[in-house]
């Protein structure tokens, strides 16, 4: 006589985290790069010309991000202290070496999740406004904001597939068990 074994319960795959096509997230990085490049350059123009002359950097990209972000951080005791708008919690280093991730994921093709994405335009963001780029940092915002509010729409979607996805599952889950127990009760009659 063959038991009926009762099957496992499915679990359904996750859809987390949540990605952006790689393309925008790509053009977004490059976006944000240019913009804090040509931040530090404005930055180091107005406040530290002398830094710009010794090392004859004449453009925002004739240095990578994250020399700059690490000779401002050296020289920032070198400008006065209305240079710095450091309104954050966070330490200045701290401020000036959040954006070395952005500059590394662009750089290295690395896909990153939408919300490593969000907090990573967070941090450019907030270096424009400590550097008193308050354009850039408002763009670097609303940017971050609008990546802010894609997470949301795909988190949304992700939830309702996936509360469907449980409905079904449960569903079926309840016709195997009805089947289960009509081919015990055929058994059961036969015998």
């Amino acid at each position: 006589m063959k038991l009926a074994l009762q099957p496992a319960v499915k679990i359904a795959p996750s859809l987390y985290p949540s990605y952006l096509p790689y393309k925008i997230q790509h053009l977004i990085l490059i976006i944000a790069q240019r913009q804090l490049k040509e931040c530090c350059f404005d930055f180091a123009a107005k406040w530290l010309p002398s830094l710009l002359e010794e090392h004859k950097w004449d453009c925002a990209e004739a240095v990578e991000l994250i020399k700059w972000t690490r000779t401002l951080a050296k020289r920032c005791d070198k400008v006065p202290p209305s240079a710095i708008d450091n309104g954050s919690e966070a330490p200045l280093k701290e401020v000036f070496f959040s954006t070395n991730m952005l500059r590394h994921t662009a750089v290295h093709r690395l896909l990153m999740t939408a919300r490593g994405l969000h907090k990573m335009i967070q941090s450019a963001s907030r270096l424009a406004q400590t550097l008193g780029d308050h354009s850039r940092a408002i763009e670097l915002e609303n940017l971050h904001l609008e990546i802010g509010s894609r997470i949301r729409d795909i988190e949304l979607n992700k939830n309702f597939l996936e509360n469907r996805l449980d409905e079904q599952l449960q569903a079926i889950s309840e016709q195997r068990a009805e089947l289960d127990r009509r081919e015990r009760e055929a058994i059961a009659t036969m015998l």
